[in-house]
């Protein structure tokens, strides 16, 4: 029996956002780094999605989980490829996810690929605009951006809460 491919992008998906949670709780007093997880976009196409959100002090981070299940991953912008499978246009998928978020949340967010499990990741020249990094990367996350922050406390929370509410991600008002 082939293994259902699904079941390797919820456990990917799971360690990303086990180590995304434990970003919170580790973080420093005063410092909120706040997630959530599947961000729905509705009306965009189904490869084009947010597995997690990051608000924290680098910023407001769309990030999309690659399982690679001990595969070599290759990425040649805006391409990414698994294996022996076919080259698929995810960078292209995650740069809209992020716009969708940016138009919806009023500000900028940055995309991010995590990939998960794989057995050598490699990547042409950097993609414009999207940082990958493996899963054991993701503690770095919270890092990004100037060292000072680019969200204060309060920011991160004024958004986090505007991300929460799902009105935001449907077109409708939100909180304002």
């Amino acid at each position: 029996l082939r293994r259902d491919p699904r079941q390797g992008e919820l456990a990917a998906r799971r360690i990303v956002g086990d180590r995304l949670d434990g970003l919170d709780r580790s973080a420093g007093a005063g410092v909120r780094v706040r997630v959530l997880h599947s961000v729905p976009l509705p009306g965009a196409d189904p490869a084009v999605r947010i597995d997690h959100l990051l608000v924290g002090p680098a910023g407001v981070l769309a990030i999309r989980t690659l399982p690679a299940r001990d595969r070599r991953i290759r990425v040649a912008d805006p391409m990414v490829r698994t294996g022996f499978s076919a080259p698929v246009p995810l960078l292209g998928h995650l740069r809209e996810a992020a716009e969708r978020a940016s138009g919806a949340l009023a500000t900028a967010v940055r995309p991010v690929l995590v990939v998960v499990g794989a057995s050598r990741l490699v990547v042409g020249p950097p993609p414009s605009g999207v940082r990958i990094v493996r899963d054991t990367e993701v503690a770095a996350l919270a890092d990004l951006g100037d060292p000072g922050g680019v969200l204060k406390p309060a920011d991160i929370e004024s958004l986090y809460a505007r991300a929460r509410d799902r009105r935001v991600w449907s077109g409708g008002r939100g909180v304002r």
